[in-house]
């Protein structure tokens, strides 16, 4: 995903209620059995956001992590360069300085 996504995380539960909450951006899903909860929002701010599991949900609650990452707007365009995509037109630019 690129920074200014638009992302929509669905949540499912089939056995017991779920929780999935997502830190810096505020989105918090519950899912009771048999239902499903879902959000959009935009990946507005570059970096690594945990997700986790919020409702205790059994024994192995504690290893419901991830993570989601949203590289900055500059690292996008550096890859572009160095893959030789754009045809030239961002030769000469750095990461984080755009000309």
């Amino acid at each position: 995903m690129a920074q200014g996504d638009h992302v929509t995380l669905v949540l499912e539960a089939e056995d017991v209620t779920h929780g999935l909450y997502l830190d810096g951006y505020d989105v918090d899903l519950v899912a009771v059995p048999r239902r499903t909860d879902r959000a959009t929002f935009v990946a507005d701010r570059p970096g690594k956001f945990r997700l986790r599991c919020s409702k205790v949900c059994g024994t192995l609650h504690p290893f419901m992590l991830g993570e989601l990452i949203v590289p900055p707007q500059f690292a996008l365009l550096a890859g572009h360069r160095h893959n030789g995509i754009g045809g030239g037109r961002n030769r000469g630019v750095s990461p984080g300085r755009l000309a």
